[in-house]
């Protein structure tokens, strides 16, 4: 029985799909192009969630019947983002998949926007389908991509999330949990908030990084209008902005300072990894 793996060139499929691929267990990964990198090029197909046209191309790749799907719907540019997503999730069920693994965050409950009206629309469609929901908190990844060019150049993380702390998981504990809600059928129709192991902010995270990496790394406190003003410099505008506003508005009125809930360990038989362990596998990107 085959898996689909969307969004799995990205940072939670990819770690899916290396799991999936050690483990030997029959997948695609399914991408816009229809391409991927060693070791799944062989495995790659194209998808793309706003083409229905591409909906039924990795069924008629799939070698074996497609057992199991795992969502990630696409960078919101629009609230009407949710509709291709839950389109696709009917055109599956209607090829026979019954299960369903969708990445969603700890901030959506269903009902609400994006992920949480995906989520919504799974817990709508009852027993016509099991599903795990994974949300997981903020990313350490976000610290690997976004931050890289300022961390290397000046020495500087700027954000707008005053003293705000959250539980950072790593994208690989999320695969891993991921990994096992689509490959066992005994998690049916559950809701796993993901936390990493410690509660830390942007100054502790700076002084974890200070010492890993050897240089000193500093937080700049910066309001949201100035943090507006960085996003528009990129081209973010509209609802990414505003998504990516409320979340550190969000994170600075502690939010996020919940409490361990041990979920990623039931879900994988491991801790999850802390933030210094992260950034010591990771400092070469910053050097």
């Amino acid at each position: 029985m085959t898996i689909l793996v969307t969004g799995g060139t990205g940072r939670t499929g990819g770690a899916v799909a290396r799991r999936l691929h050690e483990a030997n267990f029959p997948y695609l990964v399914l991408t816009r192009s229809g391409t991927a990198s060693a070791p799944y090029e062989a495995n790659a197909c194209r998808f793309d969630f706003l083409d229905p046209g591409t909906f039924g191309i990795p069924f008629d790749t799939a070698k074996t019947p497609v057992s199991a799907i795992y969502v990630v719907v696409p960078m919101a540019v629009s609230d009407e983002i949710a509709k291709p997503v839950t389109d696709f999730i009917d055109f599956a069920k209607g090829k026979g998949v019954k299960r369903f693994v969708l990445l969603s965050s700890n901030v959506y409950e269903p009902g609400t926007r994006i992920c949480g009206a995906v989520h919504q629309h799974l817990i709508d469609l009852g027993g016509d389908v099991e599903f795990c929901a994974i949300r997981p908190t903020w990313f350490m990844e976000n610290f690997s991509r976004a931050y890289v060019p300022s961390i290397k150049k000046d020495g500087v993380i700027a954000s707008p999330s005053k003293d705000g702390k959250a539980r950072w998981i790593s994208t690989d504990d999320v695969g891993a949990a991921a990994f096992r809600a689509l490959t066992d059928t005994t998690l049916t129709n559950t809701d796993h908030i993901l936390l990493g192991p410690e509660l830390l902010n942007y100054d502790d995270i700076a002084k974890i990084l200070t010492d890993v990496i050897g240089k000193k790394i500093t937080y700049s406190r910066i309001s949201l209008d100035e943090y507006k003003a960085e996003l528009e410099t990129y081209g973010l505008v509209g609802l990414r902005a505003q998504i990516m506003l409320e979340l550190r508005d969000e994170l600075a009125r502690g939010v996020e300072n919940k409490p361990d809930n041990g979920e990623v360990l039931r879900l994988t038989g491991k801790a999850p990894i802390t933030f210094r362990e992260w950034a010591e596998r990771n400092k070469g990107i910053w050097q």
